[in-house]
């Protein structure tokens, strides 16, 4: 695939990309989530990266009143920040062994970045909101998506959702192919209930990361 970074470590370490179908579905809540888990319930050492051309994290980090690190980015007593990635910043990341991180969370829209996406060894992990105002544009971007044969072989038959709209997930995938997980909307990535945590366990589950 034109684009496409190629992953080159070990076993142990591991990407996943969390990949917004339209702008506002919901990735980097999902993609926080996700980071959380690993590093607090688990206690791996979980960097999350933002591909994105403006960093929409400030809020968190002033927050967290995080440190900096290199590349260019922040830490504070749970995870690694890499806000604003490009190209450049991703293979810096992935390729620099230094940074010792065993999960990398990559938190990307697909309709603005879908000429960065991570590559062989990767899991990706596509959520969108189906309902009717959107849909045109998540036509537009799954038909694109869809001829992509590479990259919709690598979703494994799966997307996720937080809406409850049974008919809106039931017409997805009817034109699509995709089962649509419905997921619970997690409030607080940084604050996670026994619920939301299940939740999680079971997306990973899912797509083979329980390991």
């Amino acid at each position: 695939m034109r684009g496409s970074i190629r992953q080159r470590h070990a076993k142990t370490r591991q990407v996943i990309s969390v990949l917004g179908v339209t702008e506002g579905a919901g990735a980097t809540r999902l993609a926080l989530s996700i980071a959380n888990y690993y590093a607090s319930a688990e206690g791996r050492k979980t960097a999350y990266g933002e591909i994105s051309k403006e960093t929409k994290l400030g809020y968190i980090l002033e927050k967290a009143k995080c440190i900096a690190t290199e590349p260019v980015g922040f830490q504070d007593p749970f995870l690694l920040y890499y806000p604003a990635l490009g190209r450049q910043g991703i293979c810096d990341l992935m390729e620099q062994e230094k940074h010792g991180w065993e999960r990398l969370i990559l938190d990307q829209t697909l309709a603005e970045d879908s000429e960065i996406v991570i590559g062989s060894g990767a899991v990706h992990i596509l959520l969108l909101d189906p309902t009717l105002w959107s849909y045109r544009q998540i036509q537009t971007e799954m038909r694109n998506l869809v001829t992509n044969q590479r990259l919709y072989r690598l979703l494994k038959g799966n997307a996720y959702t937080y809406t409850e709209d049974l008919r809106a997930i039931r017409r997805f995938q009817d034109e699509f192919g995709l089962v649509l997980h419905r997921i619970p909307w997690i409030k607080d990535p940084y604050r996670m209930c026994k619920g939301d945590i299940k939740a999680i366990q079971q997306i990973l589950t899912r797509e083979e990361m329980m390991i």
